[in-house]
């Protein structure tokens, strides 16, 4: 349950949680769904998240989306834009290691657009060219914020065929909170704000967010959502969510990031605010006399942001100003080369 809900909810103790199991009664798993939803995941070098694909509402679509994915073209494909409060995007382009270059996957014929669901956050679009609405051919973006009132109403809409499921936007967001890096110089216009790992002068693959393997599933083969840390809030890239000790009540409040990392502005949402009930959760501290609201942890992706110091900059609309914070990165995903190596180095140092 959401550790902010304000709703109480009453929980009946089972018979097997009171020593009363009925005899003879074994647990049993739940059998498979028939006809189950189709799922794609994508396992990136950042974490694996997955994705509910809308065949009613955009059937051509997922259909040119799948052709890609069951071909493997996908595959070894990078996340070569990011947009703070607004997309990723992927689905064209894999770094070639042996001439450092980046090059586009093969394209097949555009798709005729299907626009009819809002580009809502953690939604899954495809991008296309401007001023033609059935261009649409490899690219796909997943909303960062709600675009509906930008992407829905421009080029004919764009076409929304599928919405991140379960606890992958944190994922996402771990994408969309890494460092970005300016290629233009090398490899042209489309590559001004690439996503790395890290940021170094010599340039490899395992500096990009990498799409190691696309593949389809369907609900009863899901893999499991990652582990996220407990913390006492969230921090999705666009909006800063807290339960807040304040003049002496306990609230949920909202902030928006009004800035571009990595500078760190906020503005609270005073229209909803709302107060939650006190079971001794953690929470962050306001202090009305010095202005500064200090932070236990807040979840940032796949990270955790630590000892957070905000200060008030403007009262009439509080908002605030991030100081000072530790961050706690996610592990990454070590190429498999740099594993096997170190296996080795393992098997002959306890060999010597």
């Amino acid at each position: 349950m959401n550790k902010f809900s304000t709703r109480r909810i009453l929980l009946l103790p089972s018979l097997s949680l009171l020593g009363l199991a009925a005899p003879g009664l074994q647990a049993q798993e739940a059998p498979p769904i028939e006809n189950p939803q189709e799922y794609v995941c994508l396992d990136t070098n950042v974490g694996e998240f997955c994705v509910e694909l809308f065949e009613d509402s955009a059937p051509l679509t997922v259909d040119n989306f799948l052709g890609y994915v069951e071909s493997g073209e996908y595959d070894q494909t990078i996340i070569h834009r990011s947009m703070p409060r607004f997309v990723i995007q992927g689905g064209g382009y894999y770094f070639s290691e042996e001439d450092k270059l980046l090059t586009a996957i093969p394209k097949n014929a555009p798709v005729v657009n299907e626009f009819e669901r809002s580009n809502v956050r953690g939604t899954m679009a495809m991008a296309k060219l401007g001023d033609n609405p059935n261009s649409a051919t490899n690219e796909w973006f997943i909303s960062l914020a709600d675009n509906s009132e930008n992407l829905d109403n421009q080029n004919g809409g764009f076409t929304v065929f599928g919405q991140v499921i379960g606890q992958g936007m944190a994922v996402v967001d771990a994408i969309a909170g890494k460092p970005l890096r300016n290629f233009t110089a090398l490899y042209g216009g489309a590559f001004d704000t690439v996503p790395v790992i890290r940021i170094d002068n010599e340039i490899g693959a395992d500096d990009f967010i990498t799409v190691k393997r696309m593949y389809l599933t369907d609900e009863n083969n899901l893999p499991e959502d990652p582990d996220l840390p407990v913390t006492t809030g969230v921090f999705t890239g666009s909006t800063l969510t807290l339960p807040v000790q304040f003049r002496g009540t306990l609230l949920r409040m909202i902030f928006d990031i009004t800035s571009t990392p990595p500078e760190y502005n906020f503005r609270l949402r005073t229209g909803q605010i709302i107060a939650l009930n006190d079971v001794g959760q953690e929470r962050a501290e306001f202090d009305v006399a010095t202005g500064v609201m200090t932070v236990p942890s807040v979840l940032y992706g796949l990270d955790v942001m630590t000892d957070l110091v905000l200060r008030l900059s403007d009262p009439s609309i509080f908002a605030m100003n991030l100081e000072s914070f530790n961050l706690i990165p996610a592990p990454v995903d070590e190429p498999e080369e740099e594993v096997a190596q170190t296996e080795e180095a393992a098997t002959a140092a306890s060999a010597g």
